[in-house]
């Protein structure tokens, strides 16, 4: 059998492939027919695809705040690549769609198995989910394209052009053209072919501008009739068996065959116009779908990404705070110990000196002379505070005992 594949780009969301959220196309009845193929937590891969490039980088950087915390987070905030890419995948339309469900589960499963080890030199596929809860069944297929062997910046990165290049193609636009002729091969082994009326070319027709073309059509072929039937009229100057035609006199037969002919295209016409008004209908349907896929409410993930920006915006504040602090208190310590030298120099001096002069056992008599007088000045104050505290709570039981005679 016959029918249309798709292969596009798709915006990227998360949460609604893993149906964390569903718009109102969905059939939560459905739901649990989904499939998930590959389902991987797309920080874990980028510590295990970057991690050690992350660490060697880093260990070469002499200065903190060229450093980089978080690849995931640094990524995220690039105005060059995004954190991942995605494919998305289609067998058939609404109009064949229960025909193929078990066929086009199959062949979506066989295409990725079957590009995730081809690819896997510089594509990392992290998440592959099949939804059969929606108008037709098809494929989400994220993706992180990176390049290997850089010597500018982690040796290990993301890079969707590189990652091309380092795969033989020019461009994406030739790699979407190998994963199309991959998909159309795996289709073939479940006799599935391509239906051509709806080629790459013919869908990358901007409807407005189909319908526009199809306008202008419509009126020339009313005018083209309007013109022949104006010609097409019988005279009463013609000869016997003759009819006029174009302005010029013809045979009955001539004219019978020409009107049969005009009678014949018009029936054709109108079939035409009933099966373009159906594939309107059709594109119209289409075109809905699309819109609900593409304006997805992706408002609570961008908040919760705006967050985790933020929040990463400010642990980095933070993190920059505490180094310039950590660098005052480090000079503070150079500065302290750079006095306490000098002290233990003048400390020395000072002993030197006393030795000298022979009153270092002086030196040390006095010291221990000190320490007793300090220590009975202790004991003094100790005894007194504690005499005063014994005089307090004296005074405050006989307080007590007044009051409760009271």
């Amino acid at each position: 059998m016959t029918a249309t594949m798709t292969l596009r780009k798709g915006k990227g969301s998360l949460k609604h492939n893993k149906r964390a959220f569903a718009a109102k196309n969905v059939d939560r009845k459905r739901t649990p027919l989904n499939k998930n193929i590959i389902d991987e937590d797309i920080k874990q891969v980028y510590d295990n695809l970057f991690g050690q490039a992350l660490e060697e980088y880093n260990a070469r950087q002499t200065r903190a705040n060229r450093k980089i915390n978080n690849y995931y987070e640094h990524i995220s905030r690039s105005k060059q690549e995004k954190p991942f890419y995605e494919l998305i995948v289609a067998i058939g339309d609404i109009n064949n769609s229960d025909e193929l469900n078990d066929r086009s589960v199959k062949i979506l499963q066989e295409f990725v198995d079957e590009i995730k080890s081809k690819y896997s030199n510089n594509v990392k596929f992290f998440g592959a989910y099949i939804h059969m809860d929606e108008a037709t069944p098809h494929l989400h297929l994220d993706y992180i394209p990176f390049c290997t062997n850089q010597k500018r910046g982690l040796k290990t990165r993301n890079s969707h052009n590189l990652a091309m290049k380092e795969l033989g193609f020019t461009d994406y636009k030739e790699w979407h053209a190998e994963l199309f002729e991959i998909l159309e091969q795996i289709d073939k082994r479940y006799n599935v072919y391509r239906n051509n009326l709806h080629s790459e070319k013919r869908h990358n027709i901007d409807i407005n501008t189909y319908r526009a073309v199809a306008q202008k059509l419509d009126g020339a072929i009313d005018d083209i009739l309007e013109e022949k039937t104006k010609e097409i009229k019988p005279s009463n100057d013609l000869s016997k068996g003759e009819k006029t035609l174009g302005g010029k006199g013809v045979k009955s037969e001539v004219y019978d065959s020409v009107i049969d002919t005009a009678n014949k295209l018009a029936k054709e016409n109108a079939t035409l116009t009933v099966e373009k008004q159906q594939l309107e209908r059709q594109i119209d349907r289409q075109s809905e779908y699309l819109k609900e896929i593409e304006n997805l409410d992706y408002r609570t993930e961008n908040a919760n990404l705006k967050s985790e920006l933020a929040k990463s915006a400010r642990i980095e504040r933070e993190m920059q705070n505490a180094v310039l602090a950590n660098n005052k208190l480090q000079r503070e310590i150079a500065s302290l110990s750079n006095e306490n030298d000098n002290l233990q120099t003048e400390v020395k001096w000072y002993k030197d000196f006393l030795y000298q002069l022979g009153l270092t056992d002086l030196f040390e008599k006095f010291k221990q002379w000190r320490d007793r007088i300090l220590d009975s000045l202790h004991e003094l104050a100790t005894k007194a505070i504690k005499q005063d505290l014994e005089e307090y709570y004296s005074y405050d039981n006989d307080y007590n005992d007044d009051i409760k005679m009271i």
